[in-house]
């Protein structure tokens, strides 16, 4: 009788249970940046734009909105082009850069946008 013995390569595994702590910590730290956003554009909206509380309210709960349906997108994105990760860390990094880009708004009075009271006589001719 004669007995082969196969090397079989093991492959390195990815994903399952050693990348959740990854996904966990990322989406924690995206919702209290989200979270904590949210109330200071509320406050932004009403001072900067003479919005009332309602009307700032009625914006912000359409952005949480659209930002939380476009997950869908996002995932179904991920599963046919991206992969997980990938997906992921595009979201990541877009998320960033667009908070970088309201707080760099904020920080630099140049990249302001012109109050209200600057466009009272403007009038919009049809």
């Amino acid at each position: 009788m004669r007995t082969e013995i196969r090397q079989v390569e093991e492959k390195p595994r990815k994903g399952g249970l050693r990348t959740m702590p990854f996904i966990i910590v990322n989406e924690s730290f995206e919702m209290i940046a989200t979270y904590g956003l949210q109330t200071n554009m509320l406050i932004y909206l009403m001072t900067f734009y003479n919005m009332s509380a309602a009307t700032a309210t009625s914006i912000l709960g359409l952005w949480t909105a659209l930002s939380d349906g476009l997950a869908i997108v996002g995932a179904i994105v991920a599963d046919s082009y991206l992969g997980r990760f990938r997906a992921i860390a595009f979201g990541s990094i877009s998320t960033l850069i667009g908070m970088i880009v309201l707080w760099i708004t904020t920080m630099i009075p140049q990249l302001t946008s012109l109050s209200c009271s600057h466009f009272q006589h403007v009038y919009l001719v049809l």
